[in-house]
């Protein structure tokens, strides 16, 4: 009977040591996409500030329109999203193969997405894991009485959004093909104002 005993205690104690170690693996993981994810996102700011600043044409007369409303932690208005012409081109492709083959520094432009246009971007490249990335671009202040910039234009506050995790289908193609995740896509977003320096 004390066989018995200690062979379900110590069972017990064995089913209890795994279910533990699953649930602190499962969230390290989620804490390591959520890093990945605010890393990536500070990167595409540094990237859209730099644009906004530097570039001609400016990126909002470049970039396309994209989806709004579709994801709670969206405002219901056109998002935008980074397009083929200049300043975009170079860094966005619309080749699935490319974007594949060239690894974390593209940004993909789906234009036959529900949401079409959108860019995607790597999160996790070696577990298939994509991010939606989209802006949003507001005047602010009144360029006649508070200039922002070189060329007297008014500032611009940019709010940035990345939907995180989605699951890249090989075979289907499909960059947003799921949610990588059980609780679903996640939003991160970031503002920052910016001036014209050209």
């Amino acid at each position: 009977m004390e066989v018995v005993a200690a062979t379900l205690f110590a069972l017990f104690l064995g089913i209890l040591i795994h279910g533990a170690t699953w649930l602190i693996h499962r969230g390290a993981q989620a804490q390591g996409l959520r890093q990945a994810a605010i890393i990536a996102l500070n990167g595409e700011m540094e990237r859209l500030y730099a644009l906004y600043q530097y570039e001609t044409p400016a990126p909002e007369n470049s970039a396309a329109s994209a989806y709004g409303g579709t994801i709670p932690a969206h405002p219901d208005v056109t998002h935008r999203v980074h397009g083929l012409s200049p300043p975009h081109d170079g860094w966005v492709v619309t080749d699935k193969a490319t974007f594949l083959a060239a690894g974390e520094e593209l940004t993909l432009l789906l234009q036959d997405s529900p949401t079409a246009p959108t860019n995607v971007r790597w999160l996790d490249r070696e577990r298939w894991i994509t991010a939606r990335v989209s802006w949003l671009e507001e005047s602010i202040g009144d360029p006649a009485t508070a200039p922002c910039g070189a060329n007297g234009d008014g500032c611009r506050m940019l709010t940035l959004f990345l939907d995180y995790p989605f699951r890249y289908d090989p075979q289907s193609e499909e960059p947003l093909a799921s949610s990588a995740e059980s609780e679903g896509v996640h939003t991160l977003v970031l503002r920052t104002i910016v001036g014209r320096r050209y």
